[in-house]
């Protein structure tokens, strides 16, 4: 029997843009308000004061009314009853029904929730929106509040037979070698000590003669 570790090794991540969500306006506003009071450093615009945004703002960037909102609070379910796709799956988002893995994706995450070596953890980002920019052709900071708001689902696949203690991390296992350290850690050491030897000995000895002619 393979052993489940607890501190198990992040071996890859994708994002996919949550599909549907122009379908259900209503549950993203929900899914906001939720986040809003439930989770931590939620702020509409980051809760910068007029000043700091006009301060973000004024070199061109835009500051999005959501743009600290997520949640870890994410499950994907299969839906094989679904009459369109029978391999759809369900992005929910504390507890609310917020749309789809698009179509071209579902594969890949199945093959994923199949496969017992593996966990699947999933983030939700709330992207686009309302949003402020500076106007240099009016000198003052503006809202657009034109524009929907969609999802961005962060998706971080864990390997549940590494163990904690084993070396190998994402990278690795993307195929990116580490990178030793340990040398550009010994040479100065060594240059120290060689220093000193060469150094600092003689200066010793030519100052002990000094002294002795002089004391």
């Amino acid at each position: 029997m393979k052993k489940d570790y607890a501190n198990n090794q992040r071996i890859l991540t994708q994002k996919y843009s949550v599909a549907g969500t122009s379908y259900r306006l209503e549950n993203i506003h929900q899914l906001i308000k939720k986040i809003y009071q439930e989770e931590f450093g939620a702020e509409p615009y980051n809760g910068f004061s007029t000043k700091e945004i006009r301060e973000y703002v004024e070199f061109g960037d835009k500051l999005y009314r959501y743009g600290g909102f997520w949640t870890s609070d994410v499950v994907l379910i299969p839906e094989p009853a679904n009459k369109n796709d029978s391999n759809a799956i369900k992005v929910i988002a504390k507890d609310i029904f917020v749309g789809y893995i698009p179509k071209d994706k579902t594969g890949e995450i199945h093959k994923i929730l199949a496969n017992s070596d593996l966990e699947l953890r999933s983030s939700i980002w709330v992207v686009g929106g309302p949003y402020k920019y500076f106007d240099f052709s009016k000198y003052r900071v503006i809202e657009n509040t034109d524009l929907k708001v969609g999802l961005q689902l962060n998706v971080h696949v864990y390997d549940k037979t590494i163990p904690p203690e084993q070396e190998k991390n994402e990278f690795q296992t993307l195929g990116v070698q580490k990178t030793d350290t340990t040398g550009d850690l010994i040479a100065p050491v060594i240059g120290c000590l060689l220093g000193a030897i060469f150094i600092g000995i003689p200066l010793f000895i030519l100052f002990s003669i000094i002294g002795s002619i002089f004391g």
